[in-house]
């Protein structure tokens, strides 16, 4: 199927795609950055128009198997997609809940430093299991 990429997202884990090997190869001079994506179906298997989410990398245009894409049923913003309710949203609200695996009466503290949408994946995995979380804003003195 025919994709055109609308959303991208840029991840701290690019830089270290480029530099060396990790749980992916090196990206090699001519190769596709990989990124997590949201595309539009220009053709293909599925409705034209279509959302799909799928990891199409850093280009315009891509021709995936249906099997690479997942369907986005759209309840709102694209870009919450490639947030909360993305990769790195699913990241952080797993990687609390599943590696962290707060208890009660423990103290969690999520860095201001974080993305708002990844701190609002936090609360909501804190809120789940009933836990309080600390959060404070950071303001950069470099404005």
């Amino acid at each position: 199927m025919l994709c055109r990429i609308v959303l991208l997202s840029i991840d701290p884990a690019n830089r270290a795609w480029m530099q060396g090997r990790t749980y992916r190869d090196q990206l090699s001079r001519g190769e596709v950055m990989a990124g997590f994506t949201l595309g539009e179906v220009i053709a293909g298997d599925l409705p034209s128009g279509a959302v799909v989410a799928c990891e199409a990398g850093w280009q315009e245009y891509v021709v995936l198997s249906t099997a690479a894409v997942r369907p986005v049923t759209v309840r709102g913003e694209l870009t919450h997609y490639l947030g909360a309710l993305g990769v790195n949203g699913l990241t952080a609200y797993f990687g609390l809940l599943e590696v962290g695996r707060p208890r009660p009466g423990e103290t969690v503290v999520v860095s201001g430093a974080l993305r708002q949408d990844l701190r609002a994946a936090c609360r909501k995995a804190l809120t789940s299991i009933s836990i309080t979380s600390a959060v404070q804003s950071w303001r950069s003195p470099c404005r």
